[in-house]
């Protein structure tokens, strides 16, 4: 997925599916159409937007969602810790 405003480039063979920065729905869910699995690598600052990720995921098919959990162990209360504002979006998508 890209942002239909980015000038990256893309080799030919690679599928791009140009989605809204308010990531809809609809264009979610015709994106992962056909995935085995959704790799998210949001930002952590983004992360409560995963939840859209992943229910347009289930209702695709997807059969695997990877939520955007590198780096940082939200099931540890001392992490939490540390800045539970900043990590709660990730550990709700989590639970």
């Amino acid at each position: 997925m890209s942002s239909p405003i980015t000038k990256s480039s893309f080799p030919a063979h690679v599928k791009v599916h140009r989605i809204n920065d308010d990531y809809p729905e609809a264009e979610l869910v015709e994106a992962f159409k056909g995935q085995n699995a959704v790799v998210s690598t949001i930002a952590t600052a983004n992360a409560p937007l995963q939840r859209l990720m992943a229910d347009a995921a289930i209702k695709a098919g997807v059969k695997r969602f990877m939520p955007s959990e590198f780096g940082s162990d939200t099931r540890n209360q001392k992490t939490m810790a540390i800045l539970p504002q900043y990590f709660k979006g990730k550990a709700d998508t989590v639970d």
